[in-house]
């Protein structure tokens, strides 16, 4: 856990493998400021929260960071960040795969209250064997996306699946586009 740090330049290459809270450079952040970071290897956890940079966070800053490996996890499964609340990303991108069962996103698995992401993208193949499973994002609960883009292939078994969010509860998404395939059951 990070808390209130600032964190520049790192990069992980190896692969890192646990339960829950899981995260390529970090299992959880609250309130770093967090630049020019990125990794490399494959990321996986059996429960939630597993995101290819950072597992959870919370009023993290993040701007140029990016994550290009696998990504596995259940539920709040990211490319680059698991799970996101009252913070910003900015200029960053995932591009590996990302499998999980439900809140599933190319780029973060659920953004919470408060969330921005700004200039982003994601271009992995993502699945997920329940709902809310988006290109980009897999649930977007009351937080704002902007001039974001997802390009990889979107596949759910069941309902809420998009290629750019899986499904929105009262958030914003402006100036953004998808250009993968999509599959799912319903709300499609």
């Amino acid at each position: 856990t990070s808390t209130y740090s600032e964190i520049t330049s790192c990069h992980i290459t190896g692969p890192v493998v646990g339960y829950s809270v899981v995260g390529g450079l970090l299992g959880e952040d609250l309130g770093s400021e967090i630049s020019l970071c990125y990794v490399t290897g494959t990321v996986s956890g059996n429960s939630v929260e597993v995101g290819g940079l950072i597992g959870s966070s919370n009023g993290s800053i993040i701007t140029s960071c990016y994550a290009t490996g696998p990504v596995i996890g259940t539920s709040r499964v990211g490319g680059l960040v698991g799970s996101a609340s009252n913070g910003t990303m900015s200029s960053c991108y995932a591009a590996g795969t990302v499998t999980g069962t439900f809140y599933v996103g190319g780029l973060a698995g659920s953004c919470g209250y408060n969330e921005t992401i700004t200039s982003c993208y994601a271009t992995g193949t993502v699945t997920g064997a329940d709902y809310s499973v988006g290109g980009l994002v897999g649930y977007l609960d009351r937080g704002s996306v902007s001039n974001c883009y997802a390009a990889g292939t979107v596949t759910g078994d069941d309902y809420a699946v998009g290629g750019l969010v899986g499904r929105v509860n009262g958030g914003a998404v402006s100036y953004c586009h998808a250009g993968g395939a999509v599959t799912g059951d319903y709300y499609v």
